[in-house]
């Protein structure tokens, strides 16, 4: 995964992310995450590889959120998925028919 994640930071964020620590680990709730206090994103792996890569993306783009997007609450969860993250979902779709 972590050499996707450098693909991914490379094609779509111009190298600015820092490279986390990504866990592979059952979750039959999500998809996966991003965790901001623990810097780390974590993913299931039931779900086909397509899904899965898919979502290590969309948690890069709450990675990103982080340092660029204001507009996110981290305690409440406000805007996680707001005006920012649906830029960059469309960005990514337009780009590579990604959807994350």
């Amino acid at each position: 995964m972590k050499k996707l994640f450098k693909k991914y930071n490379k094609l779509y964020f111009n190298n600015c992310l820092l490279l986390v620590d990504i866990f592979i680990e059952q979750d039959d709730s999500t998809y996966g995450y991003f965790d901001s206090n623990e810097m780390c994103i974590y993913l299931s792996p039931e779900y086909p590889r397509e899904i899965i890569e898919a979502t290590l993306l969309h948690e890069m783009v709450h990675l990103w959120q982080l340092d660029f997007d204001s507009t996110v609450n981290w305690v409440t969860g406000k805007n996680f998925h707001g005006k920012y993250f649906k830029q960059f979902e469309n960005f990514i779709y337009l780009k590579d028919g990604i959807k994350i």
